[in-house]
């Protein structure tokens, strides 16, 4: 009785094994891992994109609500004579709290002009436009010197001079408010980072 084997395809005469499925397995998967990789590049893309419209968003009805809120201070009318009291010399403390909300307005506009500025230059692959202020550092500046001290100013100046928050005094709370919302869930593990490296370098100091 003689046995007869038949040399599957993939084995050559000297017994090693063909390397064509080999290739063409290894040629499709490189050809998945770039499918893949560029399919999480643009979804990467699609994602800043997002978060950046929602960062423009934020900003500017920060800044909206900032505005408005200094004109409203700027033209009420304590006297009923139908003209803005800004100038009434009974209210001298008064022209002082319209010059600290002017100077709010004024901070805000900067910071949120310099973060759309940082936003696009961060595009050419520079991470900042001067002295070391990155996008996540612009966004703790302007927690600590703007959305935080704005809001309280706002409920103790409508409450000593209105009695109660104005229609305008609760845009401008709601728009700080969401503003700080939107940088502290936008730019969470960055703000950390940053602050531990603030924290570090100042236990550094002589």
């Amino acid at each position: 009785m003689t046995l007869s084997f038949i040399k599957p395809e993939n084995i050559d005469d000297d017994g090693s094994v063909a390397t064509k499925n080999t290739q063409l397995t290894s040629g499709t998967t490189s050809s998945r891992r770039t499918v893949r990789s560029a399919a999480n590049k643009r979804k990467k893309e699609a994602a800043e994109r997002r978060l950046f419209i929602r960062d423009i968003f934020a900003n500017i009805f920060d800044l909206v609500g900032d505005w408005v809120f200094f004109l409203a201070v700027y033209n009420r009318d304590f006297d009923g004579d139908g003209a803005g009291d800004q100038f009434a010399p009974v209210e001298v403390q008064y022209r002082l709290f319209i010059h600290a909300v002017f100077a709010f307005s004024i901070l805000s506009s900067t910071l949120v002009v310099w973060f759309v500025l940082t936003a696009i230059w961060r595009k050419t692959g520079v991470n900042s436009m001067c002295c070391n202020c990155t996008q996540d550092r612009i966004v703790i500046a302007s927690i600590i010197l703007e959305d935080i001290p704005q809001i309280l100013f706002t409920l103790y100046m409508d409450n000593r001079f209105v009695g109660g928050v104005s229609a305008v005094g609760m845009l401008n709370i709601c728009s700080s408010v969401n503003g700080l919302v939107n940088r502290l869930t936008s730019h969470y593990e960055e703000i950390k980072e940053d602050v531990f490296v603030i924290v570090d370098s100042y236990k550094e100091m002589p």
